[in-house]
């Protein structure tokens, strides 16, 4: 079949070459390692000189080259992927967004991507699978967040996998972890509060979930109640189911306070998040409790809603964005020099104060607030 002269003079798509390192050490007269040491901007195993690294970067934009990461992978068995593993999709509305911000921002400066990975289902389930980051090579390492609900199979996963590097976000254990100082933030609302002349304080936070293990809830808990009967005062505490819908907030908190007994057997409120302690002011507005008059209210986590509430929230802050970049950094460092083990260090929390309750010294101002 002859080719027709419409066809004959149609313009031929070439296709371009795949451009490889080795294109680029031909075209600089070096090596393909010095090429690769200059696309990674490493300089610790392979020197070179900064007129040679510009001459091939210059190349390398002539040509048009594009890095190949499973290439990458191959060589150098490392995918350049951080695991953020998430102990169970319920857990995701309860962490920061200053955490995400700082793992995100800090991984990417790094030269790391970030995968969201959840622990899938119940072990209970017959159809239980480990994530399958687990069973595929898809990440270096793993910054695991909200440990409370770790399933066995996947916390022995975790300890005995030599092949990747972990670091515990908002845990306990002794190494590789960090977390705030949640208990020193619940010492501070509470010696606050009784400075700022409140007298009867409750606790208010959300029942721990079946089989939930995470340390937040009962350090809160043991924390308050000891401060409080260190300064000789009784403490309570109000435990909002975690299934319960906003709608029924008030008519849960109306129990909830009559077993008590009533709105004006309690004056202080330290919460155990920003987002209780928010409806907790509403739930103040709409039934004609003046705040900070007769109630005071203390939340945690500093979160813009708290600067955002009907009633601006004193609330402990955590520097959450602080901490997961420092988790990236150590988890980073861990994934390059294999073997590499952390002392689990802890990061200290402050107190900001606003018009959820009476003025006293020594609080942060909302003024020095940091992100």
């Amino acid at each position: 079949m002859t080719e027709s002269r419409a066809e004959a003079s149609r313009p031929r798509k070439t296709k371009t070459p795949y451009v490889t390192q080795q294109d680029l050490a031909e075209a600089a007269n070096v090596s393909q390692s010095v090429v690769s040491a200059v696309l990674r901007n490493d300089s610790s195993k392979v020197r070179f000189s900064e007129h040679i690294r510009k001459r091939i970067l210059e190349i390398a934009e002539e040509k048009h080259y594009k890095f190949n990461p499973g290439a990458g992978i191959i060589r150098s068995g490392r995918t350049h992927n951080i695991g953020l593993l998430l102990s169970h999709p319920h857990t995701f509305p309860y962490v920061s967004s200053h955490v995400f911000n700082g793992f995100s921002r800090r991984a990417a400066e790094l030269g790391y991507y970030l995968s969201l990975i959840f622990d899938p289902t119940s072990s209970e389930d017959e159809k239980y699978q480990l994530p399958r980051s687990f069973r595929e090579m898809h990440v270096d390492g793993y910054l695991v967040f909200h440990t409370g609900m770790l399933t066995p199979e996947l916390e022995a996963r975790l300890a005995q996998d030599d092949s990747h590097a972990v670091i515990y976000v908002n845990d306990m254990r002794g190494k590789n972890a960090i977390r705030p100082l949640e208990e020193d933030g619940v010492r501070l609302a509470v010696d606050h509060l009784f400075a700022a002349g409140y007298k009867r304080l409750a606790f208010f936070g959300p029942e721990m979930s079946p089989g939930s293990s995470h340390y937040s809830g009962p350090l809160g808990r043991s924390t308050f109640e000891q401060t409080c009967v260190a300064r000789n005062r009784e403490p309570l505490f109000l435990s909002l189911p975690r299934d319960s819908a906003p709608a029924n907030f008030e008519i849960l908190l109306d129990r909830l306070l009559a077993e008590c007994g009533g709105a004006g057997a309690i004056d202080g409120f330290v919460c155990s998040n920003d987002s209780i302690a928010v409806r907790l002011c509403g739930y103040a507005l709409r039934r004609g409790i003046p705040v900070p008059e007769q109630w005071g209210i203390v939340g945690c986590n500093n979160e813009l809603i708290a600067a955002l509430s009907p009633i601006p929230l004193t609330t402990v802050h955590i520097d959450w964005e602080a901490m997961a970049v420092e988790a990236v950094d150590r988890l980073v460092e861990m994934i390059e020099k294999p073997k590499r083990q952390f002392k689990s260090v802890t990061h200290p929390v402050t107190l900001v104060q606003r018009e959820s309750t009476r003025s006293t010294p020594g609080a942060r101002s909302p003024g020095r607030q940091t992100r």
